[in-house]
Formats: C-alpha cells, sequence, structure tokens
C-alpha cells in the first residue's frame, strides 16, 4: 500500500514535471504581447533633448519640430532578429515637408536597414508610407503606400517582425510588405549585423512631398509627433551576435513565423491591390529586370493559393487586428473615394457628388448682391406696378425678377459645385521621366541627397497634327490642347477659361455653358431691374409733375438700383469680352503649331466621376493617354507649367 502511494506520488512529481516544461517551451514559443513600458527603460534621445517632451512618467513622449532642428531617439542596446513596435500618432495639419521616421539600422559603411518613413502632406492631404530595406549599404528598394486611416487623429501601431526567414511590416498588426530571405538567389538579407532602433522627426523638404515641390511652412511650427507602446522583444546581441544568429529557439523562429498564413496573405494583397502608389519591383524604368526577391514575392503568392490543403486559412498566434475578414475579403466594397484622398484645393460635399473651389465662401458674396436688389426692387416697386398696371398685370412684373432669380441661383450652384474638366493627377513615383533621379529616398537623404522634377516640352502627333504639350510638374501629366493649370485650385482644367471669383469655380469644358447662361441671366435681371426702375421714376413725374431729380430724390432706392444695375451690366460686357479676347490670344498661340491648324473638336474626353469607387479607380482621359504615346518626339526640354 505504502509502496503503491509512493509510486503514485512520484508518478504525481513527474507529471508536475513535464506540465512545467511544456508550459516553459510553450512561453518560450509564443509571442510576447506588447507590453507599455517608459521611454527610458529602452530608449534614450540622441540630439536635440529640449525637443522631447515627457508625459505620464515617461510612458508617452513628443517629438518636436521647428525651423531650427528636429530631434530623435535610439534604442540603448541593438538587436539581431526580433520584433519590434511601437505606437506614434502622426503630426496634425499641415505637415508637407515632414518625415516621421521609425526604422533599425546598424549604421555602418555597410549598414543594413529597416525603414518606416511617414511622409508628411498638406492639410486634407493623406499621408504617404514609405518603406525600404538596406542590405550591405544597398537600398533603393522603396515601396508607398496611403494608408487606410487618418494617422493623426489617435495612436496606431507600426511593427517589424524580422527573423532569418523573413521581414515584415505591420500597421495595426496587419502585414503591408514583406522581404523574404532570398540569399539563395544572390540577394543579401539582414542576416548577421545587430541593429539599433531609431526614431526621428525631421526636416526633409527637399524631397518629401511631391518629391521637394510642397515646402515645410514654418509658420505652422512646431511640428509635433507623440509616441507611446515602446515595445522591444529581440535578442539584444550587444556583446555575442552569433549567439543571437545560431541559436533560432526563440519564439519568431517557429515555423508559424517564417512565412505568412493564407489569412495575412489576403491581407497583404488587400494592401497592395487598394493602396499602392509605387513599388519598385513594377518599376521597369528603374530596373529594367525585375529584382530577384520580387520574383520569389510573386511566386509565394502564386504557390500559396494553388495549394488545396487548408494550412494556408489558418491563424498563427500573431493575428491582424482593427479589420474585419469579410472587409478585406470584399474587393468590391468601397474603402476609400477619390474625394478623400483629393490633391487638389476643392472642397466637397455630399460625399465627392460636388466639387468647390477653395474659395467657395465667395457665393455667399455673390447671392447677396444678387438677392437684396431684387428684394429692394420688389418691396419698393410692388404697389406702384400693381396700382399702375390693372388685370395683375403689375403682379406679374414684379414676380418675374423673383422667378428670375431664383433661376439663376440654381445656375450659380450649377457652375460652382460640378467638375470643371479636372484632369485627374498622377500619384508622385520615382519612375516619371527618364531623367528621374533613383536615388534612394530613405534616411540617407538626410545626407542631402534629393530627387528632382524634369518639366520637357513634346510635339505629339495627334489626328495627324503636331501639337506641342507641356508637362505639368504638379499633376504629372502633360496637358492636353487649351489644357491649363489653376493656381487657386491647383488642377489642371480641361478647355480652361478662368477661375471665377465670384462662384470661387475654374470655368472649363463641363461648367463653361452653365456659367455662359449664368452670366447672361444676370445680365438681363440687371436689365430687366434697370429697365423697371426707370418706369417707376417715370409714372412718379408723369403724377407728381415733378422733374427728373426730384423724382429721383423722392424715391432714391430707384436711383441706387438704375446705378447698381448699370454698373453691373458694363462689367459683365466688358469683363466677359476681355475675358474672351484674351482667351482667344492665348490659345491661339498654342492651336497653331508648325503653321498647322488644331482641331480641338476632334479631341474627345469623357467626363470624371469624383464619387467613383478606389482611390486609383480613375485613370487618365483617353485624350491625356494619347500624349504619353511612345510616338511623341521630343523637343528642348523646359521648366514650368
Amino acid at each position: 500500500m505504502r509502496q503503491n502511494q509512493r509510486l503514485g506520488g512520484s508518478h504525481l512529481v513527474w507529471m508536475c514535471l513535464c506540465v512545467l516544461g511544456m508550459v516553459d517551451f510553450a512561453i518560450g514559443a509564443a509571442p510576447r504581447k506588447p507590453v507599455d513600458v517608459p521611454f527610458g527603460r529602452n530608449y534614450v534621445p540622441t540630439w536635440a533633448f529640449d525637443h522631447i517632451k515627457y508625459f505620464n512618467g515617461g510612458s508617452q513622449i513628443q517629438l518636436s519640430l521647428d525651423k531650427y532642428t528636429g530631434t530623435g531617439f535610439q534604442s540603448k542596446g541593438s538587436y539581431l532578429f526580433g520584433h519590434f513596435s511601437m505606437q506614434i500618432k502622426m503630426v496634425p495639419g499641415d505637415s508637407a515637408g515632414t518625415v516621421t521616421a521609425f526604422y533599425l539600422s546598424s549604421q555602418n559603411s555597410e549598414h543594413d536597414e529597416i525603414d518606416f518613413e511617414f511622409l508628411g502632406n498638406r492639410t486634407g492631404q493623406p499621408y504617404i508610407l514609405q518603406t525600404n530595406v538596406f542590405t550591405g549599404g544597398k537600398g533603393d528598394r522603396e515601396q508607398r503606400i496611403y494608408l487606410w486611416f487618418d494617422p493623426t487623429k489617435d495612436f496606431h501601431t507600426y511593427a517589424v517582425l524580422w527573423n532569418m526567414y523573413q521581414i515584415v511590416f505591420y500597421v495595426d498588426d496587419v502585414p503591408i510588405r514583406v522581404f523574404k530571405n532570398s540569399k539563395d538567389l544572390g540577394v543579401r538579407f539582414p542576416f548577421n549585423q545587430p541593429m539599433k532602433i531609431y526614431s526621428s522627426l525631421w526636416n526633409a523638404d527637399d524631397w518629401a512631398t511631391r518629391g521637394g515641390l510642397e515646402k515645410t511652412d514654418w509658420s505652422k511650427a512646431p511640428f509635433v509627433a507623440a509616441y507611446k507602446g515602446f515595445h522591444v522583444d529581440g535578442c539584444e546581441s550587444s556583446v555575442n551576435a552569433k549567439f543571437c544568429a545560431t541559436q533560432g529557439k526563440r519564439w519568431w523562429d517557429q515555423k508559424e513565423f517564417q512565412d505568412l498564413d493564407g489569412l495575412q496573405w489576403r491581407r497583404l494583397q488587400w494592401v497592395r491591390n487598394r493602396f499602392t502608389i509605387y513599388n519598385y519591383c513594377t518599376d521597369r524604368k528603374r530596373f529594367p529586370t525585375m529584382a530577384p526577391e520580387c520574383r520569389r514575392d510573386r511566386d509565394d503568392i502564386w504557390g500559396l493559393f494553388s495549394r488545396t490543403h487548408c494550412n494556408a486559412m489558418k491563424r498563427t498566434s500573431l493575428p491582424p487586428h482593427g479589420l474585419s475578414d469579410r472587409q478585406i475579403s470584399n474587393l468590391d466594397a468601397p474603402l476609400l473615394r477619390l474625394y478623400q484622398v483629393w490633391n487638389g484645393n476643392n472642397i466637397f460635399a455630399l460625399k465627392g457628388r460636388l466639387i468647390f473651389g477653395p474659395d467657395a465662401r465667395s457665393l455667399y458674396l455673390t447671392i447677396c448682391l444678387i438677392v437684396v436688389p431684387v428684394i429692394l426692387f420688389c418691396s419698393k416697386a410692388s404697389q406702384s406696378l400693381v396700382n399702375y398696371f390693372p388685370d395683375n398685370t403689375g403682379l406679374i412684373l414684379v414676380l418675374i425678377p423673383a422667378v428670375f432669380t431664383v433661376y439663376i441661383i440654381v445656375l450659380i450652384f450649377l457652375v460652382a459645385g460640378r467638375d470643371p474638366g479636372i484632369i485627374p493627377r498622377i500619384p508622385p513615383t520615382p519612375d516619371l521621366d527618364n531623367d528621374w533621379d533613383a536615388s534612394s529616398m530613405s534616411t540617407d537623404w538626410a545626407a542631402g541627397q534629393s530627387g528632382k522634377y524634369l518639366a520637357p516640352s513634346k510635339s505629339v502627333t495627334i489626328n495627324g497634327v503636331v501639337v506641342r504639350v507641356k508637362f505639368c510638374q504638379t499633376c504629372l501629366i502633360y496637358r492636353p490642347p487649351r489644357c491649363s493649370h489653376c493656381s487657386v485650385c491647383n488642377n489642371c482644367v480641361e478647355r480652361f477659361d478662368h477661375h471665377c471669383p465670384w462662384v470661387g469655380q475654374c470655368i472649363g469644358r463641363r461648367n463653361y455653358r452653365s456659367f455662359l447662361m449664368f452670366v447672361s441671366s444676370t445680365a438681363l435681371l440687371c436689365f430687366y431691374v434697370f429697365t423697371m426702375c426707370w418706369v417707376n421714376i417715370i409714372m412718379n413725374m408723369q403724377d407728381n409733375g415733378s422733374s427728373l431729380w426730384e423724382a429721383i430724390m423722392k424715391s432714391p432706392v430707384f436711383g441706387i438700383l438704375i446705378s447698381y444695375t448699370f454698373t453691373v451690366q458694363c462689367s459683365i460686357y466688358f469683363g466677359y469680352v476681355f475675358s474672351i479676347s484674351s482667351s482667344k490670344k492665348s490659345y491661339e498661340t498654342e492651336s497653331f503649331v508648325d503653321g498647322s491648324e488644331l482641331d480641338l473638336e476632334q479631341c474627345e474626353s469623357n467626363p470624371i466621376d469624383h464619387s467613383s469607387k478606389g482611390v486609383d479607380a480613375p485613370d487618365l482621359h483617353s485624350l491625356a493617354s494619347k500624349f504619353m504615346t511612345e510616338n511623341a518626339t521630343t523637343e528642348k526640354e523646359k521648366r514650368g507649367k
């Protein structure tokens, strides 16, 4: 009996030891959940210490950038493989020219580097997230995406998973990029150089926003980015890098982290299909031959979806959060509309169905200048007209300007709230021209490198006619004939006439007819009020036997309306004549090239729906596409619009 108890007790001890061993193994194989730790535990400031502010005992910090300096920090230790993340809230508002960087780097002549770079932009325009990977001092592996949220409203998590098999970039646990270990293809991989973790906020207006065309507005300084969640779970190899490279027993080395599973690949494809604006793997101007790691990435995707077993759809122990599977798998679901990532200065209403100019507030003044005189006329002239003209004729004469005013207001909104003929711009990518400087746009830009945009003019043949077209450096397109860039709206507009400050909108191909009707109707309304005011003054002269001056002084409102409507009519007439003559002179210069007249009516294009689904839904007009054909002959290159 006692012997059985002893055997039972020994079995119990062995079972406990086995359970403890399994728990210990499970703990070692599973990723540690990010833990909020104070900044000072893992990081130290590196420069401009006074530009870093600490909150909540160091659990949250703020970096600030002014015209004198930015600031940054780095990790205390160096790491070889692991999982590293930060929660960052980007610089809000007008952040053009600024760069918020979070990266790992070995900082030597043949350094390895893993980059997150957030490129600021003008107010209301989306941030661009650029990622890059350096191996042996060589980069040029830029990929850029738009984020599917506003990174300035709240904190979002940006993480890197780095092991011997791959590097995965995460945004809120959604994989946005994978760089596979392709040493068997002759591609170097960050394998034996420990890297520190860095973050900085600095000025890079020589390249960061639209290739350096948008400069930092220092009147908005200081620019502030907030940080928290300084999570580090890596193999610290400051002393012995070989130990981290040869062990292979950490959780990130386990099989489930050696590749993405099916769900994660779908989410990665969702990001690529929806939000990618540049990928070096598809840039045939910079890289005529596809890089080996790009081919492997492509083959991995096809290989994954050709498998028949269900392991591809299993979740890993590091699942992405924040987006439902249904939302990601349904690629037809609208996520971002064009107006939400619009690069011009326009104001949108009704979910992109109405597009106004940036000075749309001038509509209030324009409507008041039309409505107030009509109200004065109707209130003062109604009694005399009704009494003088029998059978309701006088009442009709009073109602005519009121109805006409409503019609004019409708025309105003048709002009101001309609697309005037905007030609969509091309997102800024390094493959725009053969002369593009393809230098790396990573942290080594701080050393003084810069990109450039060249603006050539070209002669192209359209329907047998040679036409000279110019390259717009803002919209990154070749402008069709009679197309001009509006500096107010910051758009290229087809058949651009002028930017009308009274309606706060460009006048072009799609709203010119409504604008002409608006101008003509306003002139007719002014003429009507002008005439009826004289009728009232003449009636007063006849009834009272007074002189013209006495009649005007007795009804000064009519005198004011006569002067006002006469001035408006003259302004409309002479202004419109001047606009026609100046436009004709300008377009005649562009319409005759090499002695040949261009038939603009042959150049047709399709209207653009600004409420269309998806960021990359609208393509260039068929007309604009003709100007980018390979048959174009290049003349002397010019800079300018």
